[in-house]
């Protein structure tokens, strides 16, 4: 006689880390579609496909799930120029490297607006902390890349951090002004402000 068991066949149960990252992909599609203010715990878990009980086994409010979308929100800036940075090989076209990584740096803040927005708007102390030490890395990567292009002979920089600095700011603010409606632009436009600011400040060769 055969027993009969809870689980379907080729089923299994999610680990917590996997339950955790349907959660937060869950959130962060709602808070892009409804804001995050709009969006209610319950909502987050119909979208995951899991119980409210659930949800508090990973987290204890909806503001400890926007605190994790926030760090991971900032670590995708380092990890963005770090795996690009990585991925250099042989002879590089420097001046194109740097346009194409402030592209991405770009749209991906573009990406998370919202989430910005409800941030800076909070003016959580922790969180702003955290986002000046991801600044800090991500600065630190894009002066070695501009160091690099600087040993090619791709641009004129007397001081790489100092440049980097100076352009990461600049374009950080704008964006800023962009993401909170202050400045109205299209991202094209942004983008291509940010580059044509990269090539005057690098003074490309």
């Amino acid at each position: 006689m055969k027993t009969k068991t809870s689980k379907r066949h080729g089923s299994r149960t999610k680990d917590a880390e996997e339950r955790r990252a349907d959660i937060l992909g869950a959130a962060a599609q709602l808070f892009s579609e409804e804001g995050i203010t709009n969006t209610s715990i319950e909502s987050i878990t119909d979208r995951a496909g899991i119980a409210k009980g659930t949800f508090y086994l990973h987290f204890g409010s909806k503001d400890h799930v926007v605190a994790k979308l926030w760090e991971q929100y900032l670590e995708g800036f380092v990890s963005i120029a770090g795996e690009r940075l990585d991925a250099v090989s042989g002879k590089t076209d420097w001046r194109q490297f740097i346009s194409e990584l402030l592209e991405q740096l770009v749209v991906h803040a573009l990406g998370h607006a919202e989430l910005h927005r409800t941030i800076y708007r909070t003016a959580d102390a922790k969180a702003l902390d955290l986002c000046r030490e991801m600044n800090g890395k991500t600065m630190a990567l894009i002066a070695k890349a501009i160091t690099r292009g600087v040993k090619a002979g791709a641009f004129r920089c007397s001081n790489p951090e100092l440049t980097t600095s100076l352009l990461y700011h600049g374009a950080d603010g704008l964006l800023h002004d962009v993401i909170l409606g202050t400045r109205p632009m299209r991202k094209a436009d942004l983008v291509r402000t940010i580059q044509e600011f990269a090539d005057r400040a690098l003074q490309a060769t």
